[in-house]
């Protein structure tokens, strides 16, 4: 899949080039999906980004979070990282 945005590939990409051994970063839009987005809209792309990455994935933003994010977005990656601790 091809993206606009230098800082974000697919994990299927990642998997495919770098094998399941490695951590990932979950690369979640800072803007569109953590500023913009809603906790359960956040948990459901983590939880697709957890599904392609397998489970050595790091929960993280992709960049940068925005200065105006609303503090349940933030949580909520809180939340899902201790829900899905290995």
């Amino acid at each position: 899949m091809e993206r606009n945005e230098s800082w974000q590939c697919s994990a299927e990409d990642v998997r495919r080039e770098m094998g399941m051994e490695p951590l990932v970063g979950a690369n979640l839009d800072p803007v569109r999906d953590l500023r913009d987005g809603t906790p359960v809209s956040i948990t459901t792309a983590l939880a697709e980004c957890h599904r392609l990455a397998g489970p050595r994935l790091v929960i993280e933003a992709g960049c940068e979070i925005p200065r105006d994010t609303p503090e349940e977005n933030l949580h909520s990656l809180r939340e899902y990282a201790r829900g899905h601790r290995a």
